[in-house]
């Protein structure tokens, strides 16, 4: 069984592979992404309920 600290050392080495920390982020545009994932998240979670 994976720890939760190894699961967020793969996930933080995935995001450096995906150019996530190529430069330094201020709080509004680290604040604004955080945002568009959420947002994305639910519209996958509304996308996937019955109509």
């Amino acid at each position: 069984m994976t720890g939760i600290n190894e699961v967020a050392k793969q996930i933080h080495e995935n995001a450096v592979d995906h150019g996530w920390w190529d430069e330094e982020l201020g709080f509004p545009e680290v604040l604004a992404l955080i945002h568009s994932e959420v947002s994305e998240a639910l519209e996958e979670y509304r996308s996937s309920l019955p109509t």
